[in-house]
């Protein structure tokens, strides 16, 4: 039996790949703002049954020259980033440990049960159904958020703004409005971006603080670790006690009196 309605995608040369083998076609509106999108029908030997090869959008042709190898797209694939794992991030090496995944939120997305056939035929056109978030969800999303921002003192400013959208998207969220998956999911992950930052921020608050006590113990006594940094005793005092945070500017002294030491 043979395959209907398959077809075959390549990769596309990168622009920098293009401008050392073909400078004119770049200016072809093949990679001109864009990146192409080649396909072919099937075939199930490409050495000896070659198809040809043309773009997705517009149907013009595309070379064989200008498609990428199977060895050039494994060459660097070592050096792709490996998000199911904490450690596989691309500048990181060594051994990976799991992700522990904690699912906010379940959305259906249909797959199979879109019944294309009854909507064509009905003329209720073939864009996929949106299911969204279950209303149960929505709510525990809802509330998960709300916790959130007040552990970690989110203003809503600063939310909005890490997520691109406005804030009556983010009371129609809230007051279980009709907001778009794109809208939620991003603000979704401005939280959660946010979360890892301020953590990781009182992660390097907690290193330092270690060093200045460290460093307290060296000399003797807070006075003379605030005398050796150049800051107030009192204020010294309180940063040793927890009451007051390392600004930037006492970090990098105490930087430098760590590497003096």
């Amino acid at each position: 039996m043979w395959p209907f309605n398959f077809l075959l995608t390549y990769q596309a040369k990168s622009q920098l790949e293009m401008a050392s083998v073909d400078p004119e076609a770049l200016s072809s509106p093949l990679w001109r703002k864009r990146s192409p999108k080649p396909a072919s029908r099937y075939s199930s030997d490409l050495k000896a049954d070659r198809p040809d090869v043309f773009d997705r959008q517009t149907g013009e042709a595309i070379g064989w020259e200008y498609l990428r190898s199977y060895r050039r797209i494994l060459v660097g694939y070592h050096l792709h980033s490996e998000s199911k794992f904490r450690g596989g991030d691309d500048a990181e090496h060594g051994t990976l440990s799991r992700r522990n995944v904690e699912a906010w939120a379940a959305s259906a997305i249909g797959k199979e049960a879109d019944n294309l056939d009854e909507r064509e035929a009905f003329g209720e056109g073939d864009d996929p159904i949106v299911y969204g978030v279950a209303a149960e969800d929505r709510q525990k999303l809802i509330a998960d958020m709300g916790a959130l921002q007040a552990e970690f003192g989110i203003r809503d400013r600063h939310l909005t703004a890490a997520a691109r959208v406005s804030h009556h998207t983010l009371a129609a969220l809230r007051r279980g409005g009709r907001v778009t998956m794109r809208s939620m999911f991003a603000i979704l992950c401005a939280l959660e971006g946010i979360r890892r930052e301020q953590l990781a921020a009182a992660g390097d608050q907690q290193r330092w603080l270690l060093i200045a006590m460290r460093l307290r113990d060296e000399l003797g006594s807070g006075n003379k670790l605030a005398d050796l940094l150049g800051v107030s005793r009192p204020y010294m005092h309180r940063v040793l006690t927890g009451r007051k945070p390392l600004s930037s500017r006492l970090i990098e002294r105490l930087r430098r009196a760590a590497r003096a030491t």
